[in-house]
């Protein structure tokens, strides 16, 4: 494993975690989950299985204004999962 390929998973993960900790409430706007998930997007590596996850989740964001807290707390947790995979 590359030690770019090393950082990547964990500026991945520092990031989810981030978006993570800010979580307040049951819903969350909209706009933060499209900028998290292009945050990501842009760490995460072209072939990838979280890439893929990621362009599913852009393409499938429940709500007009606010998405289910349930709902993105679950993307976040499976991108970081499967980071971890893509990088084993």
């Amino acid at each position: 494993m590359s030690t770019q390929t090393v950082q990547k998973e964990s500026q991945v993960k520092e990031t989810a975690g981030a978006l993570l900790a800010s979580l307040d409430g049951s819903n969350v706007g909209r706009g933060k989950v499209i900028d998290g998930l292009l945050d990501l997007y842009n760490l995460t590596a072209e072939s990838s299985v979280a890439r893929s996850l990621i362009v599913t989740g852009l393409e499938e964001i429940p709500g007009k204004n606010l998405v289910p807290l349930d709902w993105w707390q679950g993307l976040l947790e499976t991108v970081v999962e499967s980071s971890s995979k893509d990088c084993s």
